[in-house]
């Protein structure tokens, strides 16, 4: 590959089309490609509408796969803008939140590409802001996915009983599969008590608080406050978060009990 004399724009869409900041929709309407990312989250009312309404051209505009960014490298993107070409990576939230991102970035800077990035509003400083959270007393967050090959991993379960240990809230990311869609909070929360069956440490059980974050930023949002054992049965409607909290401060408990159903 020669060497990058374009531009790569890490451009954040935020949680909806309002999200969309002076600085991102001055970028997107520059480049002459714009990449979508659209295997990480959803959107309101949905990316292609959203960058319509900017004026963008539909022509510009290409949809990439997880493959395409995760196992190819961002190969297409980092082609085109070795033709001098400015190229942006529309990113559902804030780009960097994902880790795939970073190692694209530091990909294309060392073929000498020149890097800017658009930061937006994302779904884990939205839900410790709208929850009421404190930011510093989260630990490490994790992805609960689906069981793949018919094995469940528990590492999410272990990242929890660590966090709990230390008396910190745990932030759930909810996986999106390119086959069965978003992962439901209800059905994460079957998972997480799956590994608690499995593990047997004691750190999720029915009668575990959980917070979650249905259709953030959206115009149905909801937060809900609730045990694991009633959250389990509820019918929801993805894309959701979820949240663990841990030692609450009393504001933080005054915060969340608004949220209890």
């Amino acid at each position: 590959m020669q060497k990058c004399d374009g531009e790569i724009f890490f451009v954040g869409l935020g949680l909806m089309e309002k999200h969309i900041t002076a600085e991102a929709a001055e970028a997107l309407r520059a480049a002459d490609k714009i990449y979508v990312e659209g295997y990480t989250s959803f959107y309101y009312p949905d990316v292609y509408t959203s960058l319509k309404n900017l004026g963008i051209p539909e022509e510009k505009i290409k949809n990439v796969s997880r493959r395409d960014l995760e196992d190819n490298s961002g190969e297409e993107l980092l082609r085109h803008a070795s033709m001098g070409n400015k190229v942006a990576l529309a990113t559902v939230g804030d780009p960097f939140i994902a880790t795939t991102h970073l190692a694209l970035r530091l990909r294309f800077e060392r073929y000498g590409c020149r890097v800017r990035y658009m930061p937006s509003v994302n779904i884990f400083s939205y839900s410790i802001s709208k929850t009421g959270l404190f930011s510093y007393k989260f630990g490490e967050s994790a992805t609960v996915v689906y069981p793949r090959d018919g094995i469940l991993s528990t590492y999410p379960y272990l990242v929890l009983e660590e966090n709990l240990k230390r008396g910190l809230h745990t932030f759930f990311f909810l996986d999106i599969d390119e086959k069965f869609g978003p992962l439901n909070a209800a059905e994460a929360v079957k998972l997480l008590l799956r590994m608690e069956s499995e593990e047997r440490r004691g750190a999720f059980t029915v009668g575990t608080d959980v917070i979650i974050v249905e259709r953030a930023s959206w115009p149905d949002e909801r937060i809900i406050l609730t045990s694991a054992g009633k959250a389990k049965e509820k019918r929801l409607n993805p894309p959701h978060s979820l949240i663990v909290p841990g030692k609450l401060h009393f504001m933080e408990k005054e915060s969340i009990e608004v949220f209890r159903t």
